[in-house]
């Protein structure tokens, strides 16, 4: 294989979209189509002319919701981004809200996001802001853009006024390309998304480049800072300490979240049974224990082997299922993997597994009984990777940093600590966790230079 051809391929393993290599930048074919198609999708966007003038921000925006508000409305194409508790949702449904009433009855919002929980978050808060449900529509990214993971698919055209679009951060260059080439002339595409979090699976970090683009006055942008949050103050400034690199606080306030389990060594038994002794009491073991949710959680940054989600899932699950009184039915977190469109079940959404003593299992989502529904459409969920965590809030939880965890990176540090809304803790050594705070999972493409001029 050339040798040139090897560097790429595995740049593109570690998320890279190009590579410089003796000065100059390169790619896989099918990677540089994508980027150039980005490119001249965003650069189309920022041709168009302003829809309309914005009016005044409403009264019960903050004076920096309200900057935004009026910086974003207007424009056909723009990003808005922020971390928990800053007031993005808020913002943007402020803005639906003026879009809809400027553009008259006809006029309709589409709301999209990389998982089909995401998107049907961002509908439930704005309907809670006042947006009316019957001019919203909602779904994933996917489905929207008539993706499939072996087939490109003819490109579509999204004709609804205005197009929302929430996580940002999650969605790799591949989907992006085509979300930028499909709004109608008339429509008007807002990012949402908070850059500081764990980039996508697949290839490309574009939302980071796009705020890059969005700093440097490129492209219409508005950041929110303030926190809203007061009950999480802790959180929050771990969170910022994490953000902006800032070592001496970081080691201040971690030492309030250490909890040693010795996921952080070599694997061996005791190790589990450790994290049993810290776990064990915080899921049910019988429906009669179970109040309708699941307010604790366990995230890790492996999927697979002794440390990762799905033998961490195994193992609780099992254990939890053997408390179980004989006759009983225990309770199990579960997610749904795929879109149950019958039954309205986005993918991703939480539900739970009724596991009985006597081998019968039941399935629930919402508050709709599924019957008939194959394992393969949910996973046991007692430990989220945290990369499948986004999106998601939890009470409490309980961080797991293996050996190698480092190599992700300060964005799975924030990312995990910006899970959790009211404590969390974390099982990893203090030289670990260092080293994932000064590295950052930053991949190369050539999206700026090439939009910057």
């Amino acid at each position: 294989m050339d040798e040139k051809v090897a560097q790429l391929l595995a740049g593109v393993k570690e998320g890279h979209i190009c590579l410089k290599i003796d000065g100059e930048r390169c790619y896989l074919p099918k990677l540089l189509k994508w980027e150039s198609d980005l490119v001249e999708g965003v650069r189309a966007l920022l041709k168009r002319k302003p829809l309309f003038a914005a009016p005044p921000a409403p009264g019960e925006l903050s004076s920096e919701q309200g900057e935004a508000f009026v910086k974003l409305l207007s424009v056909p194409f723009g990003l808005l981004t922020g971390g928990p508790g800053t007031g993005k949702t808020h913002t943007a449904a402020a803005i639906a809200a003026a879009f809809l009433a400027s553009r008259g009855e006809q006029a309709r919002v589409r709301l999209l996001a990389p998982s089909g929980k995401a998107a049907a978050r961002l509908r439930e808060s704005l309907i809670k802001a006042g947006v009316p449900e019957s001019r919203m529509r909602s779904s994933t990214l996917h489905e929207a853009l008539r993706l499939t993971p072996d087939r490109e698919g003819d490109p579509v055209i999204l004709f609804e006024d205005l197009i929302l679009v929430d996580e940002c951060s999650m969605i790799d260059l591949r989907v992006f390309a085509r979300l930028v080439l499909a709004p109608s002339p008339c429509s008007h595409l807002l990012l949402m998304g908070d850059p500081d979090q764990l980039p996508a699976v697949e290839v490309g970090s574009v939302f980071g480049d796009l705020v890059e683009l969005g700093n440097g006055g490129h492209l219409p942008f508005a950041h929110l800072s303030h926190c809203l949050r007061a009950e999480a103050k802790e959180l929050l400034e771990l969170a910022e300490a994490i953000r902006e690199e800032r070592s001496d606080l970081f080691a201040q306030l971690i030492q309030r979240h250490r909890t040693p389990l010795g996921f952080d060594a070599p694997f061996c038994e005791a190790t589990y049974e450790r994290l049993w002794e810290r776990v064990a009491h915080e899921f049910p073991t019988c429906e009669s224990e179970w109040n309708g949710c699941f307010p604790f959680r366990l995230l890790s940054c492996l999927k697979v082997g002794p440390l990762g989600v799905d033998r961490l899932n195994q193992f609780l699950a099992k254990r939890f299922f053997e408390l179980t009184p004989e006759g009983g039915c225990c309770p199990m977190p579960i997610l749904a993997t795929r879109a149950l469109r019958s039954y309205g079940i986005a993918s991703g959404e939480e539900g739970v597994l009724y596991r009985t003593k006597g081998g019968k299992e039941r399935v629930r989502f919402h508050e709709s009984e599924l019957l008939s529904v194959s394992p393969s459409c949910y996973e046991i969920a007692y430990a989220l990777s945290v990369h499948k965590s986004q999106g998601s809030e939890f009470e409490r939880l309980l961080f797991l940093m293996p050996k190698g965890s480092e190599l992700f990176g300060k964005e799975i540090l924030y990312t995990a600590v910006t899970r959790a809304k009211k404590s969390i803790e974390i099982d990893g050594s203090l030289e670990l966790i260092a080293a994932a705070l000064t590295k950052r999972m930053r991949r190369q493409s050539g999206i700026v230079e090439r939009l910057s001029w």
